[in-house]
């Protein structure tokens, strides 16, 4: 009998984690494969009034299930996942976010390729935004992790992994914490053991849309630095693998740049000269490639800011004041994204070689 544990990391009681509960505990399972599973909560140091609501509402479903973990420092959601990992009974690990729904074939769809292909050591599965009052999407003003995650970063909010393996490589890198990049560490030390990560679009998971605010972008962006501590660690594989790289670190620029455009041609000049520089020692080189990072924000803000006021998304129409505050969400996103990754080079060293 295979038995699969499903990690779900909580800080914090969410109103959204029961109606999960309920689309989790009413899967419809294979037929031909017997298996049993269990929902490991693990609560990263919640405050204890948030940690008392949840522990009762865990004990409202009675289930069996259920195995509410805690401790007391809120440490970040890769110990958190680390710590269901070190836990878990089952042979197969499934990560999903408290705040999402998943549909009723979800697991079994999500672990059969870890059940009969011998080398497929993860399965991510498929998001989609869960509809409620919100009638439209309209980044950055409105977002959802939506998508095909093996194409946004190896994204941990709807995954499953083999635990052997992951005991194997360590685990998340807890030097990520508290919440980014760590799963695209993880999923890259899995790729260089040799192991591949397949894509499953039927084991479907639904994440809600949410407004963002100013608050919002600066705490989930303010972490971008880690972004060089991960091209410090697999530059290796991502030189080999320009593919990979783009997963990693194109999801900016996709929106805008075309093949042979004149965007496009100005990113490729852009990272011609940025591999010279590399090439070139000397804190010259260091201030020039600082300036280069400048430039090429300014300039990919000034397309974003035109597509933003000037075209719809779609056949929507989208109202301008709503354009105008996209714009101006997306210039602070980009603000953000610069001085930490320029926080980045400076602590990793990376700068100075």
């Amino acid at each position: 009998m295979k038995k699969i544990s499903i990690v779900i990391p909580v800080y914090g009681y969410q109103s959204q984690l029961e109606r999960l509960l309920m689309t989790l505990l009413s899967q419809n399972l294979d037929n031909e494969v017997i298996y049993e599973y269990e929902i490991i909560i693990v609560d990263d140091g919640s405050p204890e009034h948030e940690f008392k609501k949840l522990s009762k509402l865990v004990n409202n479903y009675n289930s069996g299930k259920i195995n509410l973990i805690r401790y007391e420092k809120h440490k970040g959601c890769y110990h958190a996942r680390n710590v269901g990992i070190r836990s878990a009974n089952g042979d197969i690990i499934v990560f999903i976010d408290s705040d999402m729904e998943v549909a009723s074939d979800w697991l079994r769809n999500l672990v059969k390729p870890l059940l009969y292909q011998g080398n497929v050591a993860g399965v991510i599965g498929k998001v989609e935004p869960l509809f409620n009052s919100v009638k439209f999407i309209f980044e950055p003003v409105y977002v959802c992790p939506a998508g095909e995650n093996i194409r946004k970063g190896f994204a941990s909010n709807n995954v499953a992994y083999k635990k052997d393996i992951l005991l194997s490589i360590g685990c998340f890198d807890e030097s990520f914490d508290p919440r980014f990049r760590g799963d695209t560490d993880l999923a890259l030390r899995i790729l260089k053991s040799g192991y591949e990560i397949v894509y499953e679009p039927h084991a479907l998971a639904f994440h809600p849309i949410k407004k963002n605010s100013i608050k919002k972008l600066l705490l989930n962006n303010v972490w971008g630095f880690h972004d060089v501590l991960l091209l410090l660690k697999h530059m290796d594989l991502l030189r080999k693998n320009n593919e990979l790289c783009h997963i990693i670190f194109g999801h900016m620029l996709k929106p805008i740049f075309k093949r042979f455009s004149l965007a496009g041609i100005f990113s490729l000049i852009l990272a011609i000269v940025i591999i010279m520089m590399l090439l070139v020692l000397g804190l010259l080189a260091t201030l020039f490639m600082v300036s280069v990072l400048l430039i090429s924000y300014v300039v990919i803000f000034s397309l974003k800011f035109y597509k933003y006021l000037f075209k719809s998304k779609g056949n929507m129409t989208i109202p301008i004041t709503l354009r105008i505050k996209g714009a101006i969400y997306y210039l602070i996103y980009i603000l953000i994204r610069l001085i930490t990754r320029i926080y980045g080079l400076i602590k990793y060293g990376f700068l100075f070689f």
